[in-house]
């Protein structure tokens, strides 16, 4: 199936215990433990949701979302009133190893943003923020416009070290969906 034609079809579900996840793999094995072994109990538990990227009834990827908040002395942004502003965190995020550099993930995410747009016209949430592994800083980063938190600033200028380093280090990141 072509890059275009599965832009054109899949879906997005929530995670339930009849969906069958013995076939996905996205190379990292945490993110893919979290997927089979934990996402589940968090959802039961109100930790977050899991939502499973599917077409022709393949899992493609997956995420979660989960509320959080973004102090302002943290971040790069000049914005008054308050200190602390509504956010959204993308808590995970995996596409099937067998799609993965066909520009899906930049595709999956900006949907996940423009619903979480929509969203914001109800209950006001101005950021979205990720904990995202350092082999995927430039991914958020150069191709989704995310920025570093200002704690994050003495491991920027090595970035590539880490990464060579620490794959799954976190690097903590956020959008301003103002900005959009």
């Amino acid at each position: 199936m072509s890059k275009e034609e599965i832009k054109e079809n899949y879906e997005v579900n929530i995670l339930d215990k009849y969906h069958d996840l013995s076939n996905f793999t996205c190379g990292s094995q945490d993110l893919d433990d979290f997927l089979k072994e934990q996402s589940l109990n968090d959802s039961s538990k109100k930790f977050n949701v899991t939502y499973l990227i599917i077409c022709s009834e393949e899992i493609i990827g997956y995420f979660t979302l989960l509320s959080d908040s973004i102090e302002l002395r943290s971040i790069h942004e000049k914005i008054g009133g308050y200190k602390k502003f509504p956010a959204i965190k993308l808590g995970r995020f995996g596409i099937h190893e067998n799609y993965q550099g066909k520009g899906l993930g930049t595709h999956i995410l900006n949907n996940i943003i423009d619903n979480i747009l929509d969203i914001s016209e109800k209950i006001c949430v101005r950021f979205m923020t990720v904990d995202a592994y350092a082999q995927a800083y430039y991914f958020y980063v150069e191709k989704n416009n995310f920025q570093y938190y200002k704690s994050e600033n003495k491991n920027i200028d090595k970035i590539d070290k880490i990464i060579e380093k620490d794959r799954e280090r976190n690097i903590a990141l956020y959008r301003d969906l103002a900005k959009l």
